[in-house]
């Protein structure tokens, strides 16, 4: 059976080609839908295979052309009488085919070849529409009603009403049977307007889609903004939403104007529904490291896609996908996981703002977008209730706002945010139904709020895929009715989107009827709007991948006075026996500091060296006078640093849990810092530099234990205190070991590295030590030869890294040195 279809196949193929040669001018549709470029290839292919021995059907004549080629073979001629070349038919025959019947022991099969389908535009599979809207049914466009302006309207909609809790609100949802259509929402627009959009959409189903997109192209004023250099167009909706709204994102403020963040604060921000990541590139290019993301996506091919963010670095994005590890983000326990992981590593308080951009194809079904999205509109909101901070913000994508479902939605955002927003930013195109709610300063009691929305969720959730009953208002009408500041605002938004799209949607058809239109303003409102942006005009492209010299030396080019790798030559002052401590501490150990070094599983006793990030887990280790990259171990979590970070540090193991039961990690300890992201603090003081490691190690830190650790600075003053907290660990063979407790997320932990030394160090500078003066009973300030004072130098403390390196002394335990010994 299988045989005998492929030859009906291929015999009314063979005719098909003889009709196509013969018929140069049927249309597409009469040839099943293949192109005349496609065809002709087809068929010139076809008469190249003729000296085969197959029908040549390039010419309809019946003539046979001249065989250029040697040896000749006898010309099979073609009876399609039948629909069927003559060798298929006696071919057929022989294996008990009848004409007329189809194929099969029982002739089940079909009579007729499948033909192609002849569908166009975004009407569904087979419908059968008795007339198509024409495109000479358009409103007419007319340039007088347009607006084109670089600072679109911003119109905040403050909420002075009570905050609503779970007791109040927990059953205005209301069910009834699943709307299929948005025809009969006229509660919060007006009737023409959303009639003329649903008209003005059906008439591109009569538009080919490579015609309308040449069209939307011309027509758009901002078009040649695109996706700038970022990864996407997303990327530049953020930072035109950003920028519109006074970088109320990336710089969050005070209501009397200061900054949110403190000095050597991180900007927590999460990206949900946003594959592949165009929201985060813009905020990782704006803040650089010290923006630290969370990302929740679908997991398949919209995923983040991290590789292709080229403008903002990703090692301080963490992306994570629910309890269930599919980013799903309908699923109530994937939002509940979610919740507690953004929660567990923002210190319990949330995000400063959250993003969502989520979104799936509806073609053929657009004009019910919003009502097929709603579940989506709902889980976003919900998940910002949950991780963003008090005070915080949140943006997220939405569509067509004309439902009772969508419009409830808004007005629990509403009571859940001191003001809400209705933004249609000029980087979404004019023609489509693309809003943005953006949400400023989070309530400080939503959990009423939340718990509903997460109720509502559940439910919706458990309806089968074609249930006939859906949830269809959250809040009643009567209820938003009451808020007459609540209903204006988002009828005359509708209003006016709803006008600006109708006409966006007849500018694109005026510019399909004619070819020669373009839009005049582009380049302008390129120009200008990347300036109001605080973009940089320049071309996206792929940095070369650098080799570990290059990138060093693109560092040290910032300190052409200093080298860096001649400190390395000197390992400072070596202590070799306990006693000889006291030479480094002096009479006096105010304003000093000692840092515990930490054994490697292998007992390497290396002194400290510099460690290089060129991006990713790309890292070198500086060793025998050479860079090398340092492989880690398969089984567990490498360390990645942003390109150009320059580190002074050490690889070390840490341990968790004791005897056979003990797991271990090997983990990059940092001691000192030159470049963090290629930001030089080689400048700072020591403990500014310390400072600047711990938060730099908090924005990278992806795992849990951390991958990348910055160790401890620990006051030699409390250097006694400090030994009380060593404990004693027994290793995986039964001996024990000094271990030095290590905290997980800010907390205590079953986690410890064992010591191997330690390392002192002095934020002195120019051979200044400090002293205890018995006769005046204070502090004094000398250096050799004979030189003190009770005044602070101006030059005492170390100007960089360089100052601080000269005077610092190791102290490599030896084998004697038992943890009793210590403590003692």
């Amino acid at each position: 059976e299988k045989v005998l279809t492929i030859l009906m196949m291929w015999g009314h193929s063979t005719a098909t080609s003889d009709e196509e040669s013969s018929s140069p001018e049927r249309t597409q549709d009469q040839n099943f839908g293949i192109v005349q470029s496609r065809k002709r290839q087809y068929s010139n292919n076809f008469h190249e295979s003729s000296q085969y021995g197959f029908p040549d059907n390039s010419n309809s004549s019946s003539s046979e052309p001249e065989m250029s080629s040697s040896p000749k073979y006898k010309k099979v001629k073609s009876d399609t009488s039948l629909g069927y070349s003559k060798i298929s038919q006696k071919l057929m025959k022989g294996m008990g085919y009848e004409e007329g019947k189809g194929l099969g022991a029982n002739a089940q099969g079909r009579v007729e070849p499948v033909q192609a389908s002849s569908q166009r535009g975004r009407r569904g599979l087979g419908l059968q529409a008795p007339s198509y809207i024409g495109i000479e049914e358009a409103i007419p466009f007319n340039k007088e009603d347009e607006i084109i302006e670089v600072l679109e309207e911003v119109n905040w909609l403050p909420c002075s009403n009570m905050e609503l809790n779970h007791e109040d609100i927990k059953y205005w949802a209301q069910k009834g049977p699943r709307k299929q259509t948005i025809d009969d929402e006229t509660d919060f627009i007006n009737k023409d307007i959303l009639r003329n959009i649903l008209k003005s959409k059906t008439i591109f189903d009569n538009i080919k889609p490579e015609d309308l997109r040449r069209a939307r192209m011309r027509s758009n004023p901002f078009e040649n903004i695109r996706g700038a250099y970022f990864l996407n167009r997303a990327a530049v909706k953020m930072a035109n939403m950003d920028a519109r709204t006074g970088f109320m994102f990336t710089n969050p403020r005070t209501r009397d104007g200061k900054s949110v963040l403190k000095e050597n604060e991180l900007l927590y921000f999460a990206d949900v529904c946003a594959g592949p990541g165009g929201f985060s590139e813009y905020v990782l290019w704006r803040k650089k490291w010290y923006a630290k993301g969370f990302g929740f996506t679908l997991k398949g091919p919209n995923d983040f896609k991290l590789s292709d963010f080229l403008a903002g670095s990703p090692e301080t994005f963490d992306t994570y996908y629910g309890e269930d590890d599919d980013g799903d983000v309908f699923k109530p326990n994937n939002i509940k996981s979610l919740k507690n992981y953004v929660l567990s590593r923002t210190d319990g308080k949330g995000v400063h703002f959250m993003m969502a951009d989520g979104g799936f194809s509806v073609e053929g079904q657009e004009n019910i977008q919003e009502i097929l999205s709603k579940q989506l509109y709902l889980c976003q909101c919900l998940v910002a209730l949950y991780i963003v901070r008090h005070e915080g913000h949140f943006v997220v994508k939405l569509f067509d706002l004309v439902t009772r479902f969508s419009i409830g939605l808004m007005y629990l955002m509403y009571h859940a945010f001191d003001e809400i927003c209705i933004m249609k930013p000029n980087t979404s195109r004019p023609a489509n139904s693309e809003r943005y709610l953006l949400c400023k300063r989070r309530r400080g009691n939503v959990q009423g709020i939340a718990k509903y929305l997460f109720e509502i969720n559940e439910q919706m959730f458990s309806f089968p895929k074609y249930h006939k009953e859906d949830i269809n208002e959250i809040v009643p009408l009567d209820i938003m009715q009451e808020d007459q500041d609540f209903m204006n605002y988002f009828i005359q938004s509708n209003n006016k989107l709803g006008r600006n799209q109708i006409i966006g949607l007849s500018k694109i058809c005026a510019y399909y009827k004619d070819q020669h239109l373009f839009e005049p303003l582009q380049a302008e409102m390129q120009s200008k709007c990347l300036e109001e942006w605080k973009l940089e005009r320049k071309i996206r492209s792929r940095n070369s991948i650098q080799t570990s010299n290059e990138a060093f030396n693109e560092l040290q080019t910032q300190i052409p006075s200093r080298s860096i790798l001649n400190l390395l030559k000197n390992y400072g002052n070596r202590i070799e026996i306990i006693e000889h401590v006291d030479k480094f501490v002096g009479s006096i150990s105010y304003d000093k500091y000692f840092m515990y070094l930490s054994r490697l599983k292998n007992g390497e006793e290396d002194p400290p060296t510099l460690f290089l990030g060129v991006g990713g887990s790309r890292i070198f280790q500086y060793t025998n006078n050479s860079w090398s990259q340092i492989n880690f171990p398969a089984d567990g979590i490498p360390p990645k640093l942003p390109a150009g970070t320059l580190i002074y540090g050490e690889l070390t193991v840490e341990y968790n849990g004791e005897y056979k039961s003990q797991k271990r990690v090997q983990v990059l300890h940092i001691i000192d810092a030159f470049f963090l992201g290629k930001e030089p603090v080689f400048k700072l003081s020591l403990e500014k530099r310390v400072e600047k490691c711990k938060l730099f190690t908090k924005a990278i830190a992806l795992s849990s234990p951390e991958s990348v650790r910055m160790k401890d600075l620990l006051k030699l003053e409390n250097f006694h205190n400090e030994q009380n907290k060593l404990t004693i660990k027994f290793m995986k063979g039964g001996h024990p070991a000094m271990a030095v407790p290590l905290t997980v997320n800010g907390k205590d932990s079953t986690w410890f590295y064992v010591p191997r030394g330690i390392i002192f160090l002095k934020p002195f500078a120019n051979n200044w030590d400090i002293a205890w003066s018995a006769k005046q009973n204070k502090l004094y300030y000398h250096r050799p030869p004979k030189e003190s004072t009770f005044e602070i130098p101006h030059d005492l403390y170390a100007q960089d890294i360089f100052d601080c390196f000269k005077t610092r002394s190791l102290w490599i335990f030896d084998s004697s040195i038992q943890a009793n010994n210590l403590f003692e």
